[in-house]
Order: C-alpha cells, then sequence, then structure tokens
C-alpha cells in the first residue's frame, strides 16, 4: 500500500486531501502543530497523526520513509528535489 504523508493535513486543504487519497487506497499521516485539530474521521479511517514543526520537508520525508512530501499548510512548500 503507498503511504502519503501531508504536511499541515488538518486543516481544510489538507483533510479534504487525505480524504481523496484514503479513498484512492492510500495509508495517509498527517502532521500538524496542534494534535487537537486532527479530526475524529480520519483517526477512525486509519490516518495517523504526528505532531511536528513543518519544515525542513526533507528532513520529514527521510523520517517517514515517504516520497513526495505534500504540504497542505505552506504556501510555496516544494516537494524535494531527490523525490
Amino acid at each position: 500500500m503507498k503511504r502519503a504523508v501531508i504536511l499541515g493535513g488538518t486543516g481544510v486543504l489538507g483533510r479534504a486531501i487525505a480524504w481523496r487519497l484514503i479513498k484512492g487506497g492510500w495509508a495517509v499521516d498527517v502532521t500538524g502543530r496542534d494534535g487537537r485539530r486532527m479530526p475524529a474521521g480520519l483517526a477512525d479511517a486509519g490516518v495517523r497523526f504526528f505532531a511536528s514543526d513543518p519544515r525542513p520537508h526533507e528532513r520529514l520525508a527521510v523520517a517517514s520513509g515517504t516520497r513526495p512530501v505534500l504540504s497542505a499548510g505552506l504556501p510555496g512548500a516544494k516537494v524535494p528535489s531527490s523525490a
């Protein structure tokens, strides 16, 4: 199963992306600064939450073992060049 990590996944855009990926058969992890913002529905669907500073993207990609990293909360965020 493919796994995606969504930075800023507890916000409106991140939640929408998470649901789209879940429906497409992906396993999803989301990051955010505050776990209390994690929607219960996403947790019930098996989405994992990780409290995290959203930078740097490259370290998060390596730590999670996934590529690409999608940032739903940082305008202008870029996918690491090694993706």
